[in-house]
């Protein structure tokens, strides 16, 4: 999926109207596990990297970076409360309107960090790599039938996230 659009982003026209808009903010969120530390195929910085060029494609411009080291992912909220409590305050600081998280969170993570966010940071949404992806896709999808594939799996992404 990812070379897919690497191909697509490297492709695309870019329009020298799109420079003259204001840019969404965005702040990233990177986790380093043990367990990626050990595989050694990506290191966090190159991840974060990726990412940024991945939000500047979907039009997002990026204004902060939070990352944190634990062993394993926090099941509540992926990064650490106090981490969580950082990356809250940066969007705050810097009225970002989109939060990226590196990884894929769970549906119940997704849940307990866009929680946080909307106690002191409401305009910001949350989102996680899949999803950027996924929305550039939309962004860039031009036939009709291209625009029911990227719905679709947007959907299929979407709904084990669904709350009451």
């Amino acid at each position: 999926l990812e070379d897919k659009l690497e191909a697509l982003i490297e492709t695309s026209p870019e329009t020298s109207n799109d420079d003259d808009l204001p840019k969404e903010r965005a702040i990233l969120v990177g986790l380093e596990t043990r367990a990626r530390r050990l595989a050694g195929s990506y290191d966090l910085d190159d991840s974060l990297q990726e990412l940024e060029r991945l939000s500047e494609s979907a039009g997002l411009r990026v204004v902060a970076q939070a990352t944190q080291k634990l062993s394993t992912p926090d099941q509540a909220t992926y990064i650490g409360e106090g981490k969580l409590q950082e990356v809250v305050d940066l969007a705050r600081k810097y009225e970002a309107e989109t939060v990226i998280f590196d990884d894929e969170l769970s549906p119940s993570q997704l849940r307990n960090v866009e929680r946080a966010l909307a106690k002191e940071a409401p305009l910001a949404r949350l989102c996680d790599r899949t999803a950027l992806i996924l929305d550039i896709f939309d962004q860039r999808a031009t036939t009709q039938e291209a625009k029911l594939q990227v719905r679709l799996a947007q959907l299929e992404y979407q709904l084990p996230r669904l709350t009451k």
